[in-house]
């Protein structure tokens, strides 16, 4: 395949000649006709697109000295401001053909005219050399470095002069994000203050408030007690409404919040209560952001005392929210309300599944996105595990809860934050429901948590093969016995206990002197751990004779007979019965008959499959989060400073692995 032309705006030097040229001699420039546009706007395009955004773009940039002829276009366009007030009503907006002769660009101290009115719409070269250009400005302004030169090139002037004078949505926006960055210096903070009757500032710094990662930035840079001296001014009356309503951003933002009150906030916010009430200025879609929804105008049909009824009819049960009432309706096409305590989770209910979809809406756009992302990879150790417990609860799509809780360690974080020394009971009971819903999300088909119970005072599902080598006449005769450290001694069968394991192979059928004895010990056992061998070497299988060692739901198991018999298991060499008291320890222990106290003590046992069994049955949907909760806390501390097993058997468990299926990769 032919390697792709290369173009001269793939070369830095190109552009910032282009961007220098530009900057010296009119923002227009001729227009290429092979291209049908301006050679600048090829080379503001490649800028953005290509090497600004590359890494360390952004410091070859401002070490070339792009940031000079930028700020020195910005400035141009800052001057070539609208048409004088005197302009007749049919004169056209300036074009950029007479912004490229409206004289050299002003020095940095030079404010251009504040009296010229706002123009609606620049004209469409302008507006796009605009965009680019405050693009490209506002991701330098993301390095401290790019931060404190443009301060120093005088560039902040200029960002509050097209604020002010240019309306178009998405200029204003650039204008704001780029002096939104600034403004994470306190000097910057200072220089914007005092570049404008504050009026497009405020506007944007209140529209900043909007958004979470803004709201922290003007936090750490200064801007509540910026607020807060709004607040106080009395001249800036006409702003209070607007400054109260953003700083309601800042309400689940405890530091905030504490810094706010140690500036005097309650005392201003009585005073705003007792003086006359303003109204928040309609900002329309423009001021919306996911922090702050656009906010729908009521119907004219709505209005008066239509509302009034509505909203009475909500609150007292008649209708579930205001999509359920029109202008048409009447009680008697109404059921009456129900009782009020029933009254009250439907509505909580449906209350706490909006916010929870909203939230996830949320984070499922780009901006959510990206927030989790920051938060996850870069958050304090707190932050990172309150935002890996609620993933679970807000995304919803694959791609999202795979990338975050999977490719980026969310889960992994998750885990591991359990096993902590002395976790909050709290935080247990949300992580239960949190590793829950990611299971169900994960693998929705999964096995069953809950074991179906055995029957215990019903014959047992399978004939018993040891049993006829008990009786009176046994058939066939044993020409074998074990004999136990109690001195009981149990019949058997030399052959069929020889092909039972490679360990009694060895034993009775190999060179040891057991092979000649017809009495041969059996070390370490009791009886009630003697039993389910004897009948496993013998044939049976499933005949009820695992159950007999394990205690009843509500008893030890640590040095129990059921542990001896899975000791012994494992030292006989034989995983069938491993496995046949393993299902019996978690049938009678974790089934109907059991709880979220014996959870615990079945993971006390140390054994790998009963530990996703553990895992599964608290983490089953079955399960109400309130065993849930107290089964996850019984394994925590079951697990103690071991946190390994309990952390590899709850992840087998939500990906799906212990059931044998492939779970997703976790290489993190």
């Amino acid at each position: 395949m032919a390697a792709a032309k290369s173009t001269p705006t793939d070369s830095l030097s190109f552009c910032l000649a282009q961007l220098t040229a530009a900057a010296g001699e009119g923002l227009g420039g001729g227009k290429d006709t092979a291209t049908n546009e301006t050679p600048l706007g090829r080379a503001l395009l490649a800028l953005r697109t290509r090497h600004v955004k590359a890494a360390g773009g952004i410091e070859r940039f401002r070490a070339r000295g792009g940031l000079r002829p930028l700020l020195a276009l910005l400035r141009r366009a800052a001057a070539a401001g609208p048409a004088p007030s005197q302009a007749g009503a049919g004169s056209a907006p300036s074009s950029v053909e007479s912004a490229a002769s409206s004289g050299p660009s002003p020095s940095p101290g030079s404010a251009p005219s504040a009296a010229s009115p706002a123009t609606p719409s620049p004209p469409a070269r302008l507006r796009k050399t605009l965009d680019l250009a405050l693009s490209i400005l506002a991701n330098c302004c993301t390095e401290g470095a790019c931060r404190a030169e443009v301060r120093r090139l005088g560039g902040i002037l200029p960002l509050v002069t097209i604020l002010q004078c240019v309306k178009t949505d998405s200029i204003q926006n650039r204008t704001a994000r780029a002096l939104g960055n600034l403004a994470m210096e306190p000097e910057s903070c200072g220089d914007i203050h005092s570049a404008a009757s504050q009026q497009p500032l405020v506007r944007a710094v209140c529209l900043l408030c909007r958004e979470a990662i803004n709201r922290a930035r003007l936090r750490d840079a200064g801007g509540l007690e910026l607020l807060m001296g709004l607040l106080r001014d009395p001249r800036a009356s006409t702003w209070h409404p607007r400054v109260v309503a953003a700083l309601v951003g800042f309400l689940y933002d405890t530091g905030a919040l504490g810094r706010l009150q140690a500036l005097g906030l309650v005392p201003l916010l009585a005073g705003q209560l007792c003086g006359e009430a303003g109204d928040e200025e309609e900002e329309g879609r423009e001021a919306a952001s996911w922090d702050f929804p656009e906010e729908r105008t009521p119907e004219r049909a709505e209005a008066g005392s239509f509302r009034s009824l509505q909203s009475w009819l909500i609150s007292e049960g008649y209708a579930a929210g205001p999509g359920d009432i029109s202008p048409d309706w009447s009680p008697e096409c109404c059921p009456p309300p129900p009782e009020p305590a029933r009254r009250s989770q439907h509505q909580h209910r449906e209350l706490g599944e909006m916010l929870l979809q909203n939230l996830t809406v949320q984070a499922e756009s780009p901006f959510g996105v990206g927030a989790l992302t920051h938060l996850l990879l870069s958050g304090s150790p707190e932050d990172r595990v309150a935002c890996a417990l609620t993933l679970p609860f807000i995304c919803r799509k694959p791609s999202l809860w795979r990338r975050l809780l999977l490719d980026q360690g969310g889960l992994r974080l998750l885990l591991s934050a359990l096993t902590r020394p002395a976790p909050h009971p709290l935080f247990l009971f949300f992580a239960a429901d949190s590793l829950s819903c990611l299971q169900g999300l994960v693998s929705p088909t999964g096995s069953p948590a809950v074991l179906p119970a055995i029957p215990l005072d019903l014959d047992p599902p399978s004939p018993c093969l040891y049993e006829p080598l008990l009786g009176p006449a046994p058939m066939p005769a044993p020409d074998l016995h074990f004999l136990l450290d109690s001195g009981l001694r149990l019949p058997a069968q030399r052959a069929a206990s020889a092909t039972a394991s490679p360990f009694f192979r060895a034993l009775l059928a190999g060179s040891f002197a057991e092979a000649q004895m017809d009495l041969v010990p059996l070390r370490g056992l009791s009886p009630s751990a003697a039993w389910p061998i004897l009948h496993h070497l013998h044939g049976c299988r499933g005949c009820g004779a695992a159950l007999g060692p394990v205690p009843p739901p509500g008893q030890p198991l640590l040095g129990s007979e059921a542990e001896e018999a899975l000791e012994a298991a494992g030292r006989f060499l034989l995983p069938g019965l491993e496995e046949e008291l393993e299902e019996a320890v978690g049938r009678i222990h974790l089934g109907p008959q059991g709880g979220p106290e014996s959870v615990g003590e079945v993971f006390r046992l140390g054994r790998p499959r009963l530990a996703a069994h553990c895992a599964r049955w608290t983490l089953g949907p079955e399960q109400c989060p309130r065993k849930r909760a107290l089964a996850l806390v019984g394994l925590v501390e079951a697990a103690g400073e071991e946190a390994g097993p309990l952390t590899e058997a709850l992840l087998a468990v939500v990906m799906g692995v212990e059931s044998g299926g492939k779970g997703p990769s976790l290489d993190c």
